[in-house]
């Protein structure tokens, strides 16, 4: 309703035209309970189109789950670091928790960096502490940035407790047209040893 400028009477006159997020439907279905008062019916109709909300407890509609044999399966597919609590989270949120463990895969666990830093970045000679375990800091401060390569990564300078480190990123926001060299992507594939040109092709089918 915020980012439409919608008011309530928008959303009853259009509400077969909006396309309802699965969070606000889930939300009008009952999925997370019902709130004191019941949801206003008018508005609950207009969310929910044809689908029926429950009436009861949401619980009553989950599929029954066999911990003892469904959790260790979760964190063999995720990893031991995945807890209990993140495979009820699984099961009761999937596509939710899905985005979370890709991303989390990707980049760690970010989560433990402050959310101005994480939304905006650092400045040159800016530093602060991440927790990275209980007890366990890290003093980072950000030096600078190289010019972008034509390949379009960077060489990234900072310090961790006082230690110069670097590492080389590919920004995101460069588009390089240099010409990479394709790897081996299959058992199919041939590798060469050394840099070479293929000049001509000396067997025969079969």
């Amino acid at each position: 309703m915020t980012t439409n400028n919608y008011s309530k009477e928008d959303i009853l006159a259009k509400a077969n035209e909006i396309s309802f997020p699965d969070s606000v439907i889930s939300f009008f279905k009952g999925d997370l309970g019902q709130p004191f008062g019941g949801f206003p019916k008018e508005f609950q109709k207009a969310v929910l189109k044809n689908e029926k909300a429950y009436t009861d407890r949401p619980n009553a509609h989950l599929d029954p789950i066999n911990f003892d044999k469904e959790f260790p399966e979760f964190q063999k597919d995720l990893g031991q670091s995945y807890t209990f609590l993140d495979f009820l989270s699984s099961k009761l949120y999937p596509k939710v928790f899905k985005d979370y463990a890709t991303f989390k895969d990707s980049y760690g666990e970010v989560w433990r960096i402050p959310s101005l830093i994480f939304w905006y970045g650092m400045q040159p000679d800016q530093e602060f502490m991440v927790e990275i375990d209980q007890g366990k800091n890290i003093l980072i401060r950000f030096l600078s940035v190289n010019e972008p390569y034509p390949n379009g990564n960077r060489h990234v300078y900072f310090k961790l407790n006082g230690q110069n480190r670097h590492i080389e990123m590919k920004d995101q926001s460069i588009f390089s047209n240099e010409v990479s060299k394709e790897k081996i992507g299959s058992d199919k594939d041939i590798g060469a040893p050394l840099p070479s040109k293929l000049v001509s092709v000396v067997v025969t089918k079969g």
